[in-house]
């Protein structure tokens, strides 16, 4: 008999777990680790893994039994129905990428991950202590909604014209996002309402610290230029404990300066700061025989030699196009010309969006126009329709 053919499954299938751990690690850290917190300190209170008393923020509990554990735990809670869990972690995600890979970005002077991560710290801190001031004392609070409320009016500043779906259904631009999330708060919960309202003065002072500016709602009402209070400076970035307690925590440091001519940065590679790589390199060393050390700086000037006719040649032409297009230069400099570049984008889609708006307008004149002659028409043939039976006549 012929054997039979069998099917088994082959436990060593890397494939699809490359493909994720690609995309996990594909996601910047600090909203990795955020998206990471919130799936965990939401399915412990979905779970009752640990009472929710001890989640939840309140000012004694916090501030005065030294239980700071709260203001993080509570700004992490999601709601517990599948649809709004997934609808808040998809916005947060979108929105935090967004901000950490291009708004911290052009701030940044060193690592836009560290100042995020310091203006996440920062903003969880703020909205607890301005919600127990606002609400009471006496009150505890889940400060997820505030949370994301000030994410969500930190990235509106930046993407103000910007057209998204609300919902995946409703088309509105990013600027009246934080305006729908207060009204939302304010029908279904007013308490909800003023916290989020905390969060959403939170955002505006971080804008107005980072730009040293009085804000966009100023500049607008004082007639400023469009960029007053929107265009980030770096003012409010992380200090130098924080960048080492990040450092310790998370143990990565990214350097930047290198910038393109067109206006981009060009990353270059992480590099662990362990103690062991320190240890090495300050250990290791290039070995040599005894009596070889003139043998090997003659080969060392040869190849020197070697590699300047190359040059003159023009074997090497393709790293000298790189180094003329590579330019270092200093903090300041690199931040300007991130914000003109950013600049020049949103100058680009505020076109765009002006000439669909034209062209949107023309298509509307050009149906009146239609509607306006087929009328005459209509009302041209009613008029000899009604002067034939009278000639008849």
């Amino acid at each position: 008999m012929p054997p039979k053919k069998l099917h088994t499954l082959h436990p060593n299938d890397t494939g699809n777990d490359s493909a994720l751990l690609a995309l996990f690690y594909g996601v910047p850290p600090v909203t990795r680790t955020v998206l990471l917190l919130f799936s965990v300190v939401t399915s412990i209170v979905a779970l009752q893994l640990i009472p929710t008393g001890y989640l939840i923020y309140s000012w004694s509990d916090t501030f005065k039994h030294f239980q700071l554990w709260r203001i993080l735990t509570s700004s992490l809670i999601l709601p517990l129905q599948i649809t709004n869990l997934l609808m808040e972690l998809y916005n947060f995600y979108s929105r935090s990428i967004d901000l950490e890979q291009n708004r911290f970005l052009i701030s940044s002077s060193t690592n836009p991950s560290i100042d995020y991560a310091y203006y996440i710290a920062v903003s969880m801190v703020s909205i607890a202590i301005s919600s127990s001031l606002v609400v009471g004392r006496q009150y505890s609070f889940v400060l997820s909604s505030p949370f994301t409320t000030c994410i969500t009016c930190t990235w509106a500043i930046d993407n103000a014209n910007k057209k998204i779906l609300y919902y995946g259904i409703i088309p509105v631009y990013g600027k009246y996002l934080p305006l729908i999330q207060l009204v939302t708060s304010f029908i279904f919960d007013q308490n909800g309402f003023y916290v989020c309202l905390t969060g959403l003065s939170t955002s505006y002072l971080f804008a107005c610290l980072d730009t040293g500016s009085w804000g966009p709602i100023w500049g607008w009402l004082r007639g400023k230029q469009p960029n007053y209070g929107i265009a980030p400076a770096g003012k409010f970035g992380a200090p130098v404990w924080f960048i080492h307690l990040y450092q310790a925590c998370f143990g990565e440091q990214e350097i930047y300066g290198v910038m393109r001519s067109d206006g981009y940065v060009k990353r270059n590679s992480k590099k662990k700061s362990t103690f062991k790589s320190t240890f090495a390199s300050l250990t290791k060393g290039g070995g040599q025989r005894l009596g070889s050390l003139d043998e090997t700086q003659g080969k060392k000037a040869e190849n020197k030699d070697v590699t300047k006719k190359g040059k003159a040649g023009g074997v090497n032409k393709v790293e000298a196009e790189a180094t003329t297009k590579l330019k270092r230069l200093s903090p300041t400099e690199e931040r300007e010309k991130r914000v003109a570049a950013l600049l020049q984008r949103r100058k680009l889609q505020e076109e765009e969006e002006k000439n669909k708006l034209e062209k949107e307008h023309r298509g509307t004149e050009i149906l009146a126009t239609a509607v306006e002659t087929t009328n005459k028409e209509d009302v041209h043939s009613t008029k000899n329709s009604k002067k034939v039976p009278e000639e008849k006549k």
